[in-house]
């Protein structure tokens, strides 16, 4: 059977992913002369109660400010603990210090992370998913080669206040998009191209249920995109979540997407 979403809970989703977007609108208007830096990485984590480990992984956009100074955002999935799951978005302000002729940077971040961490519920639930704020800090040291890639490790310490407290020690790489490392001119195969255009798309993947067994199923959509201008896209989707063991759905979606094209 399919739960439908109460008003309470339609309003949190909303506000979840429009608070993602503005998020993203303003750091893809943020010195566009930068190098944007897009990197994807994994690893373990570790909570302070239940004392116990399990992976970790995520993604960050950069956009540095100056050669020092950078906005990221992210999403973290922190991995399967016992009577929690939790994953989210954070929004982080990082301090960068350059050593070896500008190919290794050391960083410190500090930011806000917005979680959802699916529990046991105690109110005669089989589960309940938890929304909130949390304190994360970050460190990072990153190797940047004479080409666009660059490899990362980094360590996030999330505090959540109100649910478990992690450590997550992760090794990444990612890709230089625009420009270089920090400074200089944009090599014309990274120029800005022209945001508009027209796309079709097929997607297959997984459906995961936000529960404590995470049931799934296959996915599949197809996505027709059309581009105004360089940073507004707009789609039409349609999506078949398959069966799971709690849903069966499949539907139509239209979104409003903040988007940066790179020939």
């Amino acid at each position: 059977m399919t739960r439908l979403l109460t008003a309470t809970q339609l309003k949190n989703t909303l506000s979840r992913y429009m608070s993602a977007a503005l998020l993203a609108f303003g750091l893809l208007g943020a010195m566009p002369s930068q190098a944007q830096e897009l990197s994807v990485y994994g690893g373990v984590g570790r909570a302070n109660a239940p004392s116990e480990s399990t992976y970790s992984w995520g993604f960050t956009y950069l956009q540095p400010l100056d050669a020092y100074n950078a906005l990221s955002y992210s999403w973290i999935n922190e991995g399967h603990y016992t009577d929690h799951h939790p994953d989210g978005f954070a929004l982080q302000y990082w301090r960068r210090f350059w050593l070896f002729d500008d190919r290794l940077a050391l960083a410190g971040g500090v930011g806000a992370f917005n979680y959802f961490d699916t529990t046991a519920s105690d109110e005669g639930k089989r589960y309940a998913d938890v929304h909130g704020w949390a304190l994360i800090y970050s460190l990072s040291a990153t190797w940047y080669t004479r080409t666009p890639w660059f490899y990362q490790v980094r360590v996030n310490r999330i505090n959540t206040f109100r649910s478990i407290t992690t450590t997550n020690a992760l090794f990444g790489i990612g890709y230089q998009l625009g420009g270089t490392n920090h400074s200089g001119a944009i090599p014309d195969y990274l120029a800005q191209a022209s945001g508009s255009r027209d796309e079709l798309t097929v997607l297959v993947g997984k459906t995961e249920v936000n529960s404590l067994h995470s049931p799934g199923a296959f996915a599949k959509s197809i996505e027709y995109r059309h581009g105004f201008g360089s940073y507004v896209d707009a789609t039409l989707t349609w999506l078949d979540e398959g069966p799971t063991a709690l849903t069966r759905r499949n539907g139509a979606a239209t979104e409003l997407w903040a988007s940066r094209v790179f020939q």
